[in-house]
């Protein structure tokens, strides 16, 4: 497999018989990088443009697809994080827990649900080296699909449809947990292992490093005592070790923010469709988690001063009404107790959400960046002052709500 923004044909058709058929021919091909530098801190992402023909009978049909690659051997990334283990649950999902999802919604008359991008085959880590393992998808944005600006955040329209779609994955999974009890026991959870961050001994610590950022800001450093409750060494342990009570437990994104959040409009211009991508930190814990990181990393300053009660209601009531028509009893969802389990989440979603912003906001310059700049370009760098401006709105968030 090629790393030079393009799929090798020959690996490609391999790629592709899987999913179609032996007798599938690879007439064309092409690809590029889809995401512009320092869009993308992880692994490579190339679109792809396919001509193919199912057999010598059938049409000529094109394809546009989407590669997902390992990062390149120096990229910093792979010193942080397994990425061997990360693609094997993102195919998991894709092959297993989309297709079971999809299912048990028009089981039920929730509709058409088709939460991600259609998968296109993957080659595993088990089945080649790592420069040789991908995922293929359709490709989103030849669709029509668009991501909003992550510093401006989503809209009110987006939130909204946002969170509702959430609220709905969610519940999915509990019927999925419920209706397909040896599915989920014995296949779910076995692949929603959390895979924590490799940090080396003579490192820095990165809490350490965010919270002495952080108080460089007076009005954040105002509230040290409180933000050092939820930035310390041991709310790293927790963030990847703490698993919720019963009846919590279920699937949960980890990873919900902008960039992996997806919108459609109609040809009248408005919004009809939305999909979740990139699912390589899926986790079986609290789905409620992904409900802080989203609000607080990836809405806007309007939203998330003026409708963020709102939408944790309309997040609320979508789940439970979604509970009742897939036969999940509601009776231990009360809101008492979603209230009390999203407090919990939030403190543990603190650090991720602070950290986030630190990524959105860093000054990156396009064309001289690489993956191997991450530390210090990134991570370390001094935040400018729309990170600070962010990081406040928050802090103030999280004390409005009593979370912290």
């Amino acid at each position: 497999m090629s790393r030079s923004c393009e799929i090798c044909p020959a690996d490609l058709q391999l790629l592709l018989c899987a999913k179609f058929g032996p007798r599938l021919k690879l007439l064309v091909n092409s690809s590029s990088s889809l995401l512009p530098p320092g869009e993308n801190f992880a692994c490579e992402i190339f679109k792809v443009r396919a001509l193919v023909r199912r057999d010598e009978d059938s049409p000529t049909e094109e394809l546009h697809l989407v590669a997902k690659a390992f990062p390149f051997k120096e990229a910093a990334v792979r010193q942080v994080f397994d990425f061997t283990q990360l693609f094997r649950k993102e195919v998991f999902f894709y092959e297993n827990i989309a297709p079971v999802l999809k299912d048990l919604a028009l089981e039920f008359g929730e509709g058409d649900f088709e939460v991600a991008p259609r998968s296109f085959g993957s080659r595993k880590p088990e089945d080649c080296n790592d420069e040789g393992v991908v995922i293929l998808m359709e490709n989103l944005q030849h669709a029509g699909y668009y991501a909003p600006d992550k510093l401006e955040g989503s809209d009110l329209a987006h939130s909204r449809l946002t969170i509702k779609a959430l609220a709905r994955f969610h519940a999915l999974g509990f019927a999925c947990k419920h209706h397909r009890p040896d599915f989920f026991n014995d296949q779910v959870v076995k692949n929603a292992n959390m895979v924590p961050f490799r940090q080396s001994e003579d490192a820095e610590d990165i809490f350490d490093v965010l919270f002495k950022l952080m108080m460089k800001d007076s009005r954040l450093a105002e509230h040290h005592e409180r933000i050092f409750k939820l930035i310390n060494p041991g709310k790293k342990i927790e963030f990847f070790t703490h698993v919720a009570e019963e009846p919590w437990r279920s699937i949960v994104h980890m990873d919900f923010w902008t960039n992996n959040i997806l919108y459609h409009k109609d040809a009248d211009g408005n919004l009809d469709d939305v999909k979740f991508i990139d699912f390589q930190n899926f986790a079986y814990n609290s789905p409620l988690r992904d409900i802080p990181y989203f609000l607080c990393t990836s809405t806007s300053h309007e939203v998330m001063t003026q409708h963020f009660d709102e939408l944790l209601d309309l997040y609320y009531d979508t789940f439970i009404d979604v509970l009742k028509r897939v036969k999940v009893n509601v009776e231990p969802f009360s809101r008492d107790k979603f209230d009390a389990q999203l407090k919990e989440d939030a403190s543990l979603e603190f650090f991720h959400s602070i950290i986030a912003i630190k990524f959105f906001t860093a000054e990156v310059e396009k064309e001289s960046y690489d993956s191997s700049q991450l530390n210090q370009v990134i991570i370390f760098s001094e935040p400018n002052e729309l990170a600070y401006d962010k990081w406040y709105h928050i802090v103030q968030t999280f004390m409005k709500q009593g979370w912290m």
